[in-house]
């Protein structure tokens, strides 16, 4: 089994709409894994409490998750400006994963839904002041 490539985590600042470019690797073989047939991308941020707490999800199907380049695995995370400041800056961040829903292998098979990578999500502050 190959080594499991360590994941970094993510950090924004406040209310920064950067985008947050991703690409899928098969868990077993870790070869980059295409994105042919995908029906849904999601990633949920929670908060670190007993209750995880969602706190932001973006969704490929709401298209604030955007395919790349399917063959190569590649997609792109949206991020909305008031849900990104709705967020309080803490180093210890949140919790986040990303979830592929590929289709059925067979006509009748269920869908299948992968955790394909999971992580810390540290929101910083900024330093922009709102005008007094």
């Amino acid at each position: 089994m190959p080594a499991v490539k360590p994941i970094p985590k993510v950090v924004r600042y406040r209310g920064d709409t950067a985008p947050l470019p991703r690409t899928l690797y098969d868990r077993d073989t870790g070869a980059v894994k295409a994105l042919t047939g995908v029906t849904e991308i999601i990633l949920t941020v929670r908060d670190y409490t007993e209750d995880a707490t969602v706190m932001l999800e973006r969704k490929y199907t709401d298209d604030e998750i955007r395919i790349v380049d399917a063959a190569l695995g590649t997609f792109v995370v949206l991020w909305d400006a008031d849900e990104m400041a709705g967020l309080v800056p803490s180093e210890r961040g949140y919790d986040y994963d990303i979830e592929v829903t590929f289709p059925g292998d067979e006509v009748g098979d269920d869908d299948q839904i992968q955790t394909t990578e999971k992580g810390r999500f540290v929101v910083k502050a900024d330093v922009t002041r709102p005008a007094v």
